[in-house]
C-alpha cells in the first residue's frame, strides 16, 4: 500500500473536514474501504465527503439499511457491511451494481467483504488515539498494469507496478503478432509471478496503426479483461510513442510518425518541457511533405518517434537524431499514458472491456475498395 496522506483530528468536525477535502480528489467509479472501530468516525468522514459531493444530502449511518444513496454532482453510495455474512447476502444488496453505477462507494466494515472489493480501491483507516483525537490514514495499493502494443511491426508488452517495470518484451520481425503475443504475455506472467486476476489495469495502444495489429491488440486485451473488475484502457499509439521522449531533457517537439502507407503518416505533435507533456494537435493523417512544412515553423528541436522515422527524417533532415532505443513501440510507455488517462478521468466507470474499441483514423482497404466500387456503380 502507498500512503497518500495521514492526518490527526481532534473533533468530529475536523474529521468531516478531512473527508470534504479528500472528496475533491475522487472521481466516478472510485471505491473506499473504510476501516475503524465502532465510533471511530467513519460516518463523520463520509458526511464530510457528502458535503462536497452531495451538498443537500443528510448523511446517516446505513447500519440498518445496509446502503444509503445520495444524489449530487457525483452520486455517493454509503454502505455498512457489518451484517453481511457471505457472498449471497452481499449480492442481495446490489453492491456490484453500485460499483458500476458511475458514483463513489464508501464501504464501512469493509473487512467483511475484502475479497469482493476492487483492487484499485482506497483504504481509509481511522484509529482512536484519545477521547476525541483520531489518526486518519488514506492509502492505495500500487496499480499493477499489463500493457501491450501491436500497432506496428514491433510487438511489445510489459507488466508494470505504477512507475516500475517488472518485466517486458519487444519483438520486431519473425512471427506474426497473432502467433507472438499470447506466448509472450504468458511469459510476462511467469516472470512476474502474477496472474491475470492480479492485474488492476489492462492497457493497450488502440490505434492508429496497422489495421490487423490494432485488432489483435484490442481483442487480446478485451479477452484478458473480460469478466474482471479491472480497468480496461485504450490509448493513442501516437501518445504512447511520444512518451518515449519523456526522458530526453529540455524543451522540444515530440513528433510520433507511423507509416500509414499511401504516401501518408499517422502523426500528432506534443510539446515536451523537461518531462511534462502537452498535446498540440489531434491524431491525424498527413503527408511527409505536409508535415515537413508544418515543422519548419517551429523554433524548438524536433524528435521523431515511430516506424515512420526514416520517411519523416528524409522529409525533414533538420530533426534531431532520436536515440535508437527510443524510436519504436514501448509497452512501459503505453502503461504510463494509460495510467495518466485513467487518473485524470472524471468518470472511471467508462474503462471497461465492453467499451474498449479500436481507433483506425481512416477506412480499411476493404472498405475503401468497396466504396470505390459502389461509387462506380452509381455513375
Amino acid at each position: 500500500m502507498d500512503i497518500i496522506f495521514r492526518k490527526t483530528t481532534t473533533s468530529p468536525e475536523e474529521t468531516e473536514s478531512v473527508g470534504f477535502e479528500f472528496a475533491k480528489t475522487l472521481s466516478r467509479g472510485d471505491c473506499l474501504a473504510m476501516k475503524g472501530d465502532l465510533g471511530a468516525g467513519k460516518t463523520a468522514f463520509v458526511r464530510g465527503m457528502a458535503k462536497y459531493l452531495c451538498p443537500k444530502a443528510r448523511v446517516q449511518s446505513p447500519t440498518y439499511t445496509i446502503v444509503n444513496s445520495y444524489g449530487g454532482k457525483i452520486p455517493l453510495y454509503h454502505f455498512d457491511m457489518y451484517r453481511i455474512d457471505g457472498e449471497e447476502s452481499l449480492y442481495s444488496t446490489g453492491f456490484f451494481d453500485y460499483l458500476d453505477a458511475g458514483g463513489i462507494c464508501a464501504v464501512e466494515w469493509s473487512e467483511k467483504i475484502e475479497d469482493f472489493l476492487p483492487d484499485d480501491r482506497y483504504t481509509v483507516t481511522i484509529e482512536k488515539t484519545g477521547e476525541e483525537t483520531r489518526e486518519i490514514t488514506v492509502s492505495r495499493r500500487k496499480m499493477k498494469i499489463l500493457a501491450i502494443d501491436t500497432t506496428a511491426k514491433t510487438a511489445a508488452g510489459a507488466i508494470c507496478d505504477e512507475n516500475k517495470t517488472l518485466c517486458s518484451f519487444a519483438v520486431t520481425g519473425g512471427f506474426t503478432h497473432s502467433e507472438t503475443m499470447l506466448p509472450e504475455v504468458d511469459r510476462l506472467f511467469e516472470k512476474s509471478g502474477l496472474a491475470p486476476k492480479d492485474i488492476d489495469m489492462f492497457a493497450v495502444s488502440a490505434g492508429p496503426g496497422s489495421f490487423t495489429g490494432v485488432r489483435i491488440g484490442v481483442s487480446l486485451i478485451k479477452g484478458l479483461a473480460f469478466g474482471r473488475s479491472a480497468a480496461c484502457v485504450g490509448i493513442s499509439s501516437l501518445d504512447a510513442l511520444s512518451e518515449n521522449g519523456i526522458g530526453i531533457g529540455g524543451q522540444f517537439i515530440a513528433c510520433p510518425v507511423m507509416d500509414a502507407r499511401r504516401s501518408q503518416l499517422y502523426n500528432a505533435l506534443f510539446l515536451i518541457d523537461n518531462g511534462k507533456k502537452e498535446r498540440l494537435c489531434d491524431d491525424r493523417l498527413i503527408s511527409s511533405a505536409g508535415l515537413a512544412a508544418e515543422l519548419s515553423g517551429f523554433s524548438l528541436p524536433i524528435y521523431f518517434f515511430g516506424d515512420g522515422y526514416s520517411i519523416a527524417k528524409a522529409a525533414f533532415p533538420a530533426a534531431k537524431e532520436t536515440p535508437q532505443e527510443l524510436i519504436l513501440q514501448s509497452a512501459p510507455s503505453v502503461a504510463a499514458v494509460a495510467r495518466r488517462v485513467y487518473e485524470n478521468a472524471t468518470d472511471k466507470s467508462i474503462f471497461t472491456d465492453l467499451a474498449l474499441s479500436p481507433s483506425y483514423l481512416r477506412p480499411s482497404q476493404a472498405e475503401r475498395e468497396y466504396n470505390e466500387k459502389k461509387g462506380d456503380k452509381t455513375k
